[in-house]
């Protein structure tokens, strides 16, 4: 599988000893960083992680902590997403463990045992910071979506998004939010 990153994407050069992000480079690498050693991986297939997590692998890395070679020195807790059918990304969620050995995921809490203990990491759902009092969506080819909101704490936009049937959600536009009450979006698709 081709590495799309951020994480467990970097490669030394033996000719030039420099260090290299394939995704800072905007390039893929074939699989993940060389010098990380996955210990165990759990697959999320009933789907237990939220949204923004489920449906990939959970992989425990390690790295010798004296590679002089590396930046990405990590001890760590990947996630590990299909992106198609021959890429993949993957993201650092947590690091710190002391030699991670195995990850077993029950609900949306994983447990890492290292070499001294085992952790709980939780995969919280939180609920959003704005209480919805209406929604709606009227029109055929062009649709005027609008909604009303009773309070935002902390909100910077709201994202619209669409799914085609039996598709994934695609962004349509973003609106800005100022602390007012009504808000709309005018969705007209190619």
């Amino acid at each position: 599988l081709l590495n799309l990153g951020p994480d467990a994407d970097q490669w030394h050069n033996a000719h030039t000893d420099a260090v290299y992000d394939a995704s800072d480079l905007g390039v893929t690498l074939n699989g993940i960083s060389g010098h990380k050693s996955p210990t165990s991986m759990v697959f999320d297939r009933q789907q237990l992680l939220p949204d923004t997590l489920n449906g990939g692998a959970l992989l425990t890395c390690w790295s010798p902590a004296n590679s002089v070679y590396m930046y990405d020195i990590g001890e760590d807790l990947l996630l590990m997403r299909p992106v198609g059918s021959v890429k993949m990304s993957m993201t650092r969620l947590v690091s710190g463990f002391s030699r991670p050995m195995s990850v077993v995921l029950v609900g949306s809490t994983a447990y890492v045992l290292d070499l001294h203990r085992i952790w709980e990491v939780h995969f919280q759902v939180l609920p959003l910071p704005v209480e919805l009092l209406r929604w709606e969506a009227a029109g055929v080819c062009r649709v005027e979506l609008s909604w009303e909101v009773g309070e935002e704490v902390g909100l910077a936009r709201y994202e619209l998004q669409r799914m085609r049937e039996g598709g994934a959600f695609e962004t349509i536009g973003m609106v800005s939010a100022q602390g007012r009450s009504r808000y709309a979006f005018l969705d007209t698709p190619p």
